[in-house]
């Protein structure tokens, strides 16, 4: 099996290793690492790989290896724990990061894809960087498909923004609908949504932007006439990007 994975595995490092904050300390998600596709019995030891900046170096030490059967399921089987998943979807960071997201993932179908959209808009920032990353388990046509939906109809945020932006360097052709659709919530009350917003009119700065010079320069007024309302709304983090922005607002207008 690969050794690399989708990078939501990493993001949840912090807490799986914190065994008084985690909810389930006992759990690793190794099917965020590697794909069991196939039924059947595989072996699994954790490796501490040496300091390679210690001298002397430290020793690589791992554990034994244990083993794990993987048993064969049904599409019935999972349609029916997810609809049970659903229905207890928990709001608490810990539990959403530590059981409910980690659990939904693996399988890119329509329904998971469902119960995983609501954690795009969380209030913890977080919980929306995980999931976030977790888009990247679908094809990307189907998760395009599914977050330019909940744009229209929820508005942005940050998850959202970066994969229809294909990270800071590069937008997508259409990047003008949906930086139209994203501008109005820099004024909304909700930190969420003004946090997407913000993530939008960031990826004007790129130098790869392909995002009108009109809408540039709107851009740019709109965020100006906005900030005292960002500033009186959002977290620090949202307040030091919002500054960021000012400092390069020339290359918006």
């Amino acid at each position: 099996m690969a050794a690399f994975g989708n990078p939501c595995g990493s993001v949840l490092r912090e807490l799986i290793m914190d065994p008084v904050r985690a909810t389930h300390p006992a759990r690793l998600p190794l099917h965020l690492q590697y794909r069991f596709d196939q039924p059947g019995l595989y072996e699994v030891r954790y490796t501490a790989m040496a300091e390679q900046d210690m001298f002397p170096p430290g020793p690589t030490v791992w554990t034994a290896w244990t083993p794990i059967e993987i048993q064969p399921g049904s599409p019935e089987s999972r349609a029916s724990w997810l609809a049970e998943m659903g229905a207890h979807a928990p709001t608490d960071k810990v539990e959403a990061l530590t059981d409910f997201l980690p659990s939904i993932l693996g399988i890119p179908d329509a329904e998971s894809l469902r119960l995983l959209g609501p954690y795009l808009y969380h209030p913890d920032e977080l919980v929306r960087r995980y999931a976030g990353a977790a888009l990247t388990y679908w094809p990307a046509v189907q998760a395009e498909a599914s977050v330019k939906e909940w744009l229209r109809t929820r508005g942005p945020s940050d998850g959202i923004i970066n994969l229809l932006a294909r990270g800071p360097f590069f937008a997508l052709p259409d990047f003008d609908s949906i930086l139209e659709i994203a501008l109005p919530y820099l004024r909304s009350d909700s930190p969420v949504l003004v946090a997407g917003a913000l993530e939008a009119v960031w990826h004007l700065t790129g130098a790869a932007s392909k995002a009108s010079p009109e809408l540039r320069r709107r851009a740019g007024e709109e965020l100006i006439e906005a900030q005292d309302h960002i500033r009186a709304v959002c977290d620090s983090g949202a307040a030091k990007q919002l500054d960021s922005l000012l400092e390069v607002l020339p290359t918006l207008r």
